[in-house]
């Protein structure tokens, strides 16, 4: 419930920066916002990770999280459950550009404040690409 309520306050957020400043003015506003979160939330990991005695590595990402374990799963099915996914969904074509632009940029992002020699990339299949499930990654620096 927590994360459709953050994905339908972040929709509301991106669409009216888009109403009020423009598409081109009010994506990157948006992709700026999403960056400083997502490196605030990679840091806090990265933090995390370093009290534990650990190395900010991939192999312990995974030993500190900050959403709910059962936030995201693939299924039986082969489908990717994204409970951000299933409102931008709901909101249609322009609502699942602003969620692809919220993937694209906070999960790269947030591994690279957990480790600033992670490279960028983006998803090369994405539930709001109209994909069933959210896997591969194209590098792009």
């Amino acid at each position: 419930m927590l994360a459709h309520l953050f994905a339908l306050l972040y929709y509301h957020f991106g669409a009216t920066l888009i109403e009020e400043l423009g598409e081109k003015r009010g994506r990157r506003l948006i992709e700026k916002a999403v960056k400083d979160f997502a490196l605030d939330r990679g840091r806090r990991m990265r933090s995390q990770v370093l009290n534990l005695g650990k190395r900010p590595n991939f192999k312990n990402y995974h030993l500190v999280r900050d959403l709910p374990e059962h936030t995201f799963w693939d299924t039986p099915e082969g489908r990717t459950h994204c409970p951000f996914a299933d409102i931008w969904e709901e909101k249609g074509p322009f609502g699942q550009a602003l969620g692809l632009l919220y993937c694209n940029t906070n999960d790269p992002w947030k591994i690279r404040g957990y480790n600033p020699k992670a490279k960028l990339w983006r998803w090369v299949k994405n539930r709001n690409l109209g994909d069933g499930v959210c896997k591969g990654k194209d590098y792009i620096k």
